[in-house]
């Protein structure tokens, strides 16, 4: 479909004027995202937040972590700015499964989007859905670095990007496992005032990891333990973002 349904000419000041839908962050796919010449004016540049996002547990907690000194509100003005690889849009789905706490996709023309689940929303505790934030956020900052090399990654690029895109299939949770788990603590410790040990908020960063190298390289039993600490805390952490 179109960008404008119709265009009107007149020298009437007071005719009124028809709404361009390209303003509307929700149309910019179609309305930019079609290969040819037209851009998005610089100022409409931004993280955009879909109403589904918007005044929710979800947007309360992202909204502390973008305050943070530390590598999240960094992450993600690299997606902002005036000439931005991709976009990134938040929003939430209540069509995921209960097992997904959210999926980043890479699929759109202009944005990645990270859709955490709506569903699961009012059981997570504000700190694990902190985790989920900061998680997903690695995964569309290592998407944005294969936007900016056309998907066509080499070794002079991103040495570690390279590496594990070219030795594993699940590269992404397996370069997180092994180079970014301390970044999530480090971000994690801050957000919650280190009210716990830096042993918690390691075992926190694991979750959505396992089945990677790194993780099948702990023992069984350091398995078990992360696993029980991580579902304890689901059950008892606070659930109210205020």
């Amino acid at each position: 479909s179109e960008c404008y349904d119709e265009c009107i000419w007149v020298d009437d000041p007071d005719y009124p004027e028809e709404p361009d839908p390209c303003e509307d962050v929700v149309n910019w796919d179609e309305c930019y995202g079609d290969g040819g010449d037209y851009y998005p004016p610089d100022d409409m540049y931004e993280i955009i937040l879909d109403p589904s996002f918007m005044g929710t547990k979800a947007e309360c907690v992202y909204n502390k972590l973008n305050n943070l000194s530390t590598g999240f509100a960094s992450a993600i003005k690299k997606f902002d700015g005036e000439f931005p690889v991709a976009h990134l849009k938040l929003s939430l789905s209540n069509s995921l499964p209960n097992s997904t706490n959210a999926e980043t996709s890479n699929s759109g023309a202009l944005h990645i989007e990270i859709t955490l689940n709506g569903n699961t929303l009012p059981n997570r505790t504000v700190l694990g859905l902190a985790r989920t934030l900061v998680h997903e956020t690695i995964h569309a900052e290592m998407f944005r670095k294969l936007r900016s090399v056309g998907y066509s990654v080499s070794i002079d690029d991103f040495p570690g990007i390279y590496d594990y895109y070219r030795r594993h299939g699940n590269w992404q949770h397996e370069q997180m496992a092994a180079h970014y788990r301390q970044t999530i603590v480090d971000i994690l410790k801050e957000f919650d005032n280190t009210q716990h040990t830096n042993q918690f908020y390691n075992d926190l960063a694991w979750e959505g990891l396992s089945g990677t190298t790194a993780w099948n390289e702990l023992s069984s039993t350091e398995r078990i333990r992360i696993t029980n600490v991580i579902s304890s805390y689901k059950g008892i952490g606070n659930k109210t973002c205020n």
